[in-house]
């Protein structure tokens, strides 16, 4: 899958002798998962990301489990026979004609949800949209290192500010770029329009991911619908497996960093790297389990999510120098 490929990359610039993270992680099998279980004893879950943290009140519903504190997000604006008390955590359905502008009550971004989404915009660690229309509001909770991440079953992008308008549909995504800095992730089982007004920018190499696998865009409209060679049939699965061989990619380097003699700044940087992939790998997968995704799935995608979050603490016996090593800074 390319979401692991691109954190081999990343592995073997900087570590010649890591077996175990120069290569793409494998889909986990049942030993792998199980040896998972058993490694998570020994890791404490990281410091969230801003994009976690904006959405923490809701992810516990997603979850199944309550959750005491304000909302994520709030409805500022909505018409059209929206109600006030759209439920932002759940998946929520805009009905044809309808419009609601919605905030982040942690980061203050606002996002407008306009006729015809299906989305789930305050849960996890991007908005999601599998059907309809989403359109960022530039300006409110716009600062430097803040980004707001969307993603559809094609596609996961970022961008720190621009009026950015994201349409979904079952086949093709579509996104009309504003304005210089919007990054996108471009799941391997799918394909780019070659019309699309891209152009190298500072996160790229002549237009070629670079070793995070994000592409940046130039403003203009981004085409993205399903390859030829892997159909929309079976998109699903790919996404999930795609999803947890990156998380397992990214928890290997974690546990390296843990091992006595790792060079630490090093692996650090890969494994923000390898953080990213997995999110965005990951975040797509949630858009293409939709509304009424398989719950085993879903459990599998919970896994994986977990994986990547996690920072391992200690390999290495207690009192070495390895097993006295800092935390990782969250992404």
């Amino acid at each position: 899958m390319r979401a692991a490929s691109f954190v081999a990359i990343a592995l073997g610039a900087g570590l010649g002798a890591c077996d175990a993270c120069s290569k793409p992680a494998p889909p986990p099998s049942p030993a792998a998962t199980a040896a998972s279980d058993a490694a998570s004893t020994a890791t404490t879950s990281s410091p969230p990301s801003a994009a976690t943290s904006a959405t923490s009140a809701t992810a516990t519903a997603h979850h199944g489990a309550s959750d005491a504190g304000p909302p994520a997000c709030r409805v500022m604006m909505a018409g059209g026979g929206v109600p006030a008390t759209l439920d932002l955590a759940a998946w929520a359905q805009i009905p044809d004609g309808g419009r609601a502008t919605i905030k982040s009550s942690t980061t203050g971004r606002e996002l407008t949800l306009v006729s015809g989404a299906e989305t789930r915009p305050c849960s996890g660690d991007a908005a999601l949209l599998t059907q309809g229309g989403l359109d960022a509001v530039a300006g409110p909770g716009e600062g430097p290192g803040s980004e707001q991440w969307v993603a559809t079953p094609h596609v996961a992008m970022r961008w720190t500010s621009g009026s950015h308008k994201v349409r979904a549909s079952a086949d093709l995504t579509t996104i009309d770029v504003t304005r210089p800095g919007m990054r996108i992730f471009v799941a391997e089982d799918v394909t780019r329009s070659p019309g699309a007004a891209t152009a190298p920018t500072a996160q790229t190499d002549g237009g070629a991911p670079v070793r995070d696998g994000f592409v940046g865009v130039a403003p203009g409209r981004v085409e993205l619908a399903w390859s030829k060679t892997a159909p929309r049939h079976g998109a699903t699965t790919r996404g999930v497996v795609s999803c947890e061989q990156a998380a397992a990619a990214s928890s290997a380097i974690a546990q390296e960093i843990a091992r006595a003699g790792a060079p630490q700044a090093r692996l650090a940087e890969m494994h923000l790297v390898a953080r990213g992939v997995a999110r965005a790998a990951c975040a797509i997968a949630r858009a293409r389990l939709g509304r009424a995704g398989d719950a085993a799935y879903a459990a599998r995608v919970d896994k994986a999510e977990a994986l990547f979050q996690a920072v391992v603490v200690s390999l290495a016996p207690a009192g070495s120098a390895s097993s006295r090593a800092p935390k990782l800074p969250p992404r």
